[in-house]
């Protein structure tokens, strides 16, 4: 399996970048058939052709790409996380409004660092494909089909935030990404919002103090993204979760394949090389990840959401009420 989707990879990117010389290559006057377009800072030439899909939605489905991503990712979950073994996972646990434990397959996951799923929208720069956000919907949509117990919605998540941001700090951790470190977003003040601008984390000094909620898949991940305010704005900072003044106490929720938790940071020592958007320029890399972190949330809803209408669909056929079949 892992074989057939590497294969798969190295084709997209070989024909990629064939198709790049022929696509983007530019046109410097208007031929026969263009038009010209006044453009402020001169002209540029649009076919008639083109002219007419500027006002045509562009088609939003899965190419054939992201068809044979989904697929094989399709294929290899149903391999490897059937419905028993997930639930002996996840269902064993007993009190899990109180004490919720966290049981997820490490082997699994390495498994899914082996396919590449990690890499998807990694840069080529940093060790990915670099491919697109429809590809990684593809496959987040037959994770959450599966309801997979492990950190890769998260890790997704975190990597469209820091391809967005321009530190050395954050290519750093997009390379370690790629080769299978475990990441979320440590980014949510107690009141929920998602606003820029909101945080209950603060940087000064070097020191890192305050907390985050509902951070997902907490203790299944080996670094946190924390978003802190500081004296010019707000910044992001990796931290290990493993870090001396980091304590992270679960959440009781009633998804068991997820891990939630809040964390409370106390005088965590914090270096320049953790810095991944310095101080004012976090609340703008977060808005420019956010409509992909939106993506993938509905794509894993969109994926759970039609695992239960084909189970109600398949059990209704067999059901049985009063001695008849309904």
């Amino acid at each position: 399996m892992a074989s057939v989707l590497y294969e798969f990879l190295r084709r997209h990117h070989s024909r990629r970048h064939q198709r790049d010389s022929a696509q983007y290559s530019r046109r410097t006057r208007a031929g026969p058939g263009q038009i010209q377009v006044e453009k402020i800072s001169g002209t540029i030439s649009v076919s008639e052709r083109d002219r007419k899909h500027m006002t045509q939605p562009k088609n939003f489905g899965f190419g054939e790409d992201e068809k044979m991503l989904r697929d094989t990712a399709r294929k290899f979950l149903e391999d490897n996380l059937s419905t028993d073994r997930l639930h002996a996972l996840v269902a064993d646990n007993p009190d899990p409004g109180r004490k919720p434990d966290c049981k997820w397959d490490q082997d699994l996951w390495n498994n899914i660092v082996e396919l590449g799923w990690t890499t998807i929208v990694v840069p080529e720069s940093e060790g990915g494909i670099g491919m697109s956000l429809v590809a990684l919907a593809s496959v987040v949509e037959e994770t959450g089909r599966a309801g997979l117990p492990a950190p890769f919605i998260a890790t997704a998540n975190s990597s469209l935030v820091l391809r967005e941001c321009d530190t050395p700090a954050a290519r750093s951790l997009l390379s370690a990404v790629a080769e299978g470190q475990a990441v979320t977003l440590a980014a949510t003040p107690r009141s929920g919002s998602w606003l820029p601008d909101d945080t209950d984390a603060t940087y000064a000094n070097g020191k890192l103090s305050g907390s985050a909620w509902f951070v997902q898949d907490a203790r299944k991940v080996d670094t946190l993204i924390v978003k802190a305010r500081a004296a010019d704005g707000i910044m992001l900072i990796s931290v290990p979760a493993a870090e001396s003044g980091v304590e992270i106490t679960p959440d009781a929720i009633i998804d068991l394949t997820r891990d939630q938790a809040h964390i409370e940071f106390r005088d965590v020592d914090v270096s320049d090389h953790q810095i991944l958007a310095q101080a004012g320029t976090g609340n703008a890399v977060l808005e420019r990840a956010e409509p992909g972190i939106l993506t993938l949330v509905a794509a894993d809803m969109v994926g759970a959401g039609e695992w239960l209408l084909q189970t109600t669909v398949e059990y209704a056929k067999v059901r049985h009420q009063f001695d008849r079949s309904n």
